[in-house]
């Protein structure tokens, strides 16, 4: 519990620090120095003992540490540390501190001497801590019987520093009560006594005290043991570990206790019992030859596995008298209570997309590493539900998961499961997540065939074309609603949003109910033609242009979507109409019903007499029209932006031509918006963005209006 108290409090410390750490980078303060720890009320250290000293500074420097005895008639300063570095200092309180009531630590810079913090209260030193205490352990229950000539293990556990002494009480002659000094200057909490074979006599009442090295504090035997020549009967009985709900930690050391009336040594046995199978169980003897009732076991951190049944046998030195540990205990690598909460992906609603990168981040009351792991719940059958290490030896609480593109298959029921690196702890997602391959809400718009009318001759090629919100590949599948019903697929792994169609002359049959379903590449989302379409042998029919269809304003240099409706199977030509040197070709053969026109060519000049002329490629007609005229002019929008890099600020001015109003929007590199202007050209030419608070790095700056849009590339760099 000791362990788990001070892991606790170093993580708050850690925290404390932290935020106030993040809290002076955001202000930028002046330097300075804050004592953490001593500084709290009632505190008392015991000389000897090592204890961490902290602080918080926004120094660069080391940082010396002083101890301030304002105890004395006149107060003392020693020095601990004249040169440390970070923000926390292990000090072994050395014996030559003497006892006080009224210390302090002071920290001073190692540059500025005018620049120190000290803790805001007084804290205690002591040789040995309020309520100091020696208890002993063994022998102290009822019943023992050591034999003389034997070697038999005393211990005790105390709050005491130094060394102890240890003191047989012959109390057998209530008139006469004899005391021997056994051992003096006993390090730890256990000494083997040889106990001689006729130095002491035998007898049922002797207690054993164990002395502070002052001898000022003592710990008696609870209960009188005897000191005999042969053990009475023959039994053993395990002490420890023997209660319910015990956990010892692989890797760390604990007390097997028992007691006995047998003559040493004994023999120590761990029972693995946690296979359901008894015939599974092993037997393994960690220690033999142990003399006394006590042993200190070296649990080893990897030779005996993780569980939570196992016991302590204890045999005689035949190996023909044993006791075992009453109830189970546990072999962990955390200790109990331990937990690890899941934060991301817990909420609900929350879609990853395979072929992304996405953070994983839990927070856990045990130390690393942890080993993470992928539930897909998604079969309706627990039975076939699969469980996948994504990642091992993780330490932190965060760690990015390059999802595949394609190992693990599309579904709405995963979870994450975070695992101490023992795998007996475990944090889950809360919430189910999913895994796609689209953004939710995805959806494909299939632009043609889609319009009413439309009829695509046998043996003739046709463009398909889609508007998806989700990224490719793209199936391509004919819907023949004629009867019977069909569904063939024409193409698949298409990418981009257009594909050009070389229909089979006699493949499909003639028919007027046609569509194209466009699907993702999962198939699980599809867009389809919003009306039918043909299939037909013979050509005919009218066109009738739709954009641009009159009043609009183009701009030299910028692309345009040319469209129209015709029911003619066969390809087109495409002219513009008006100006200097009309008519000017535009496109030769075109297939479908849209073509991207970028206005390039040096013979089109500004004006306002232009319009779309349409025709079939094989007649000359049918020929569609622009309704009315409309105008080609020169692009408006012209702005510089600078300094570029930019370090505090960044200028955007418009040039005099500028008079429409601007949305002008900064993002960083991941698309996130960091400021959002509206500029009115005709009354302001130049707009200036604060830059100071951002990082180091490439931004976009991204100028819209009702008819243009740009973006240019901004760094700020300091």
């Amino acid at each position: 519990m000791k362990s788990l108290s001070h892991l606790k409090h170093l993580a708050f410390i850690a925290t404390v620090l932290f935020a106030i750490n993040v809290n002076g980078i955001a202000q930028n303060p002046e330097p300075y120095i804050t004592v953490i720890q001593p500084s709290e009320d009632n505190i008392e250290w015991i000389i000897g003992q090592t204890y961490l000293i902290s602080w918080t500074d926004n120094l660069t420097q080391p940082v010396l540490i002083e101890l301030a005895n304002y105890g004395v008639a006149t107060p003392t300063f020693t020095t601990i540390a004249s040169s440390a570095p970070g923000s926390t200092y292990s000090w072994t309180i050395p014996n030559t501190v003497p006892e006080g009531d009224n210390f302090k630590i002071n920290i001073w810079s190692t540059v500025n001497t005018t620049l120190y913090d000290a803790s805001n209260h007084p804290f205690k030193i002591k040789a040995n801590a309020s309520g100091s205490f020696i208890k002993v352990e063994q022998p102290s229950l009822p019943g023992i019987t050591w034999v003389r000539g034997t070697s038999n293990l005393i211990s005790w556990s105390d709050n005491v520093s130094g060394p102890v002494n240890i003191e047989l009480a012959n109390l057998n002659d209530p008139d006469n009560p004899t005391y021997h000094m056994i051992k003096t200057g006993a390090e730890g909490s256990t000494w083997v006594w040889d106990i001689p074979a006729t130095t002491y006599p035998i007898g049922t009442k002797y207690k054993i005290n164990v002395w502070g090295s002052d001898n000022t504090i003592v710990g008696s035997s609870a209960h009188y043991f005897t000191l005999a020549d042969y053990p009475v009967g023959g039994s053993i009985e395990v002490l420890q570990p023997s209660e319910e709900n015990i956990s010892w930690l692989r890797g760390s050391s604990y007390l097997i206790s028992w007691l006995d009336n047998i003559s040493g040594p004994v023999n120590i046995e761990l029972a693995n019992l946690n296979d359901p199978d008894p015939n599974n169980h092993t037997y393994t003897m960690i220690a033999t030859g142990i003399e006394g009732s006590t042993w200190v076991w070296p649990v080893p951190a990897t030779t005996y596995p993780v569980g939570t049944k196992y016991k302590i046998n204890i045999w005689g030195n035949n190996n023909s008298i044993h006791g075992s540990s009453e109830h189970y205990f546990a072999l962990a690598d955390n200790p109990v209570g331990g937990n690890i909460t899941v934060v991301q992906p817990s909420e609900e609603g929350i879609t990853w997309l395979r072929g992304t990168s996405q953070l994983i981040s839990w927070n856990p009351t045990i130390p690393g590493p942890f080993n993470i792991e992928l539930a897909n719940l998604n079969d309706p059958d627990p039975n076939n539900h699969s469980y996948h290490m994504i990642k091992t030896g993780v330490e932190g609480s965060t760690w990015v998961w390059a999802i595949p593109a394609m190992t693990f298959p599309v579904g709405a029921k995963y979870k994450i499961n975070v695992w101490g690196s023992n795998n007996t702890i475990v944090g889950s997602s809360t919430h189910n997540f999913a895994l796609a391959d689209y953004p939710l809400g995805g959806s494909i718009e299939v632009l043609q065939p889609s319009v009413v009318g439309i009829k695509w001759l046998r043996g003739t090629s046709h463009l398909i074309s889609w508007n998806p919100t989700i990224p490719g590949p793209f199936n391509i599948e004919l819907a023949n609603y004629n009867d019977p019903n069909s569904f063939t697929m024409i193409a698949t792994g298409v990418e981009g949003s257009t594909w050009v169609w070389p229909i089979p002359a006699t493949t499909f049959p003639l028919g007027s109910q046609y569509k194209i379903n466009v699907w993702g590449s999962n198939n699980t989302i599809v867009g389809a033609s919003a009306n039918y379409f043909s299939l037909v042998d013979t050509p005919g029919g009218t066109i009738d242009v739709l954009q641009p269809d009159g009043g609009e304003t183009l701009y030299i240099g910028t692309s345009y979507l040319i469209s129209w409706i015709d029911d003619i199977p066969e390809s087109v030509n495409i002219d513009l109409i008006g100006g200097a040197t009309s008519p000017i070709p535009l496109a030769d053969h075109v297939v479908g019903s849209t073509h991207v026109w970028n206005i390039n060519n040096p013979a089109i000049l500004p004006g306002s007499n232009y319009q779309i002329k349409i025709y079939s490629t094989i007649s000359g007609g049918p020929v569609g029209m622009s309704a009315t005229t409309f105008t080609i002019a020169n692009l408006p929008l012209t702005f510089s932006v600078y300094p570029n890099p930019a370090r505090d600020v960044v200028n955007v001015k418009f040039d005099d031509s500028a008079t429409e109003t601007y949305t002008i929007q900064l993002m960083d590199r991941f698309n996130m918006l960091i400021s959002s202007r509206v500029l009115d050209a005709a009354n302001v030419k130049e707009l200036q963005i604060s830059t100071a608070n951002l990082h180091n790095g490439v931004y976009f700056l991204t100028v819209t209006s009702d008819k243009t849009r740009s973006t240019q590339k901004v760094m700020v760099q300091r």
